[in-house]
């Protein structure tokens, strides 16, 4: 893995996670537009979560960029979106704080550093906290096709949707004001992204695309991806036998425990693609730098 060591300040401070959140919890009265996603397999009701969910537009445009630059810059400002895809991990030591999977992440890193030989709590020269950003900073300068991409996607990404995940469940047993449709909207269309069709995976940017195009390689394609279809089940399953049944209280312990083992499945198939990835670059022996991204995506858990 290449190691530039970045340095992170001055890059400016994107709005907040949870800042974004209370904004468009805040401002549901203004639109109630539906969006399908993924051909309608999933549907979000949270009023203006567009907003949010078009960071799709932003990974799109940094697949399709041929500049570094240019890349940086989107990857850095955004282009369609309050919430940049760096600030995703550049806020992370306050947006996901107490998260349990943000946790073990942090913690691998934070080992990984002092076996580097790193001052503690450093990756690469970087706070641990913000272990994603470092990682697709230093693969963007290796400028090879998709790698900075799959990066972001992997790490910046799928931490924020287990995140949204993880805070869907706390929610619907500790009422907050983001509340479980919220959050579960909102990690459904980060998870999906705008312009994906079902099953397919020559559209769309997001992880639902990363699962479709590796899913064919371990013979795991329906016309939708094994994994793509029980995220998606699960996914519905909550929203409409707990979350829209009023299920969620305080004294409801029955619902929240079936709400967090789904909420834990979804997880543990996130998990399947990266794991794939994982073998297919080992097998193949290629491409070093996507084996140790793979590696780096997964192994914190084990």
């Amino acid at each position: 893995m290449v190691r530039l060591n970045y340095i992170t300040s001055n890059l400016g401070r994107r709005a907040s996670f949870p800042t974004v959140l209370s904004l468009l919890a805040t401002s549901r009265s203004f639109c109630c537009a539906e969006m399908f996603l993924a051909g309608g397999s999933y549907k979000v009701e949270t009023p203006n979560i567009d907003r949010d969910i078009n960071v799709t537009l932003d990974m799109a445009a940094i697949r399709e960029s041929k500049d570094l630059s240019e890349m940086k810059t989107i990857y850095t400002n955004g282009g369609h979106v309050k919430l940049s895809l760096q600030s995703l991990s550049i806020n992370a030591a306050n947006d996901f704080e107490g998260d349990p999977m943000y946790s073990f992440y942090k913690h691998a890193y934070l080992h990984i550093g002092i076996n580097e030989g790193e001052n503690p709590g450093e990756f690469d020269g970087n706070p641990i906290e913000q272990y994603a950003d470092t990682l697709a900073k230093d693969l963007m300068e290796i400028d090879k096709e998709n790698i900075a991409q799959e990066a972001i996607l992997v790490n910046n990404v799928w931490m924020t949707v287990v995140f949204l995940l993880n805070e869907a469940a706390r929610s619907c047993k500790y009422p907050a004001h983001e509340g479980p449709l919220f959050n579960l909207d909102l990690a459904a269309g980060f998870y999906i992204g705008i312009g994906q069709d079902e099953g397919d995976n020559e559209s769309g940017d997001m992880l639902y695309n990363l699962a479709e195009h590796i899913s064919k390689d371990f013979n795991q394609d329906n016309g939708v991806s094994v994994v793509n279809e029980k995220i998606i089940e699960l996914m519905n399953d909550i929203k409409d036998d707990i979350i829209e049944m009023n299920l969620c209280s305080l004294d409801n312990e029955d619902s929240y425990n079936n709400f967090r083992w789904k909420v834990n499945s979804i997880i543990s198939y996130m998990n399947v693609p990266l794991v794939q990835n994982l073998i297919r670059h080992l097998l193949d022996g290629s491409d070093r730098n996507f084996m140790e991204m793979y590696a780096l995506a997964i192994l914190p858990q084990i």
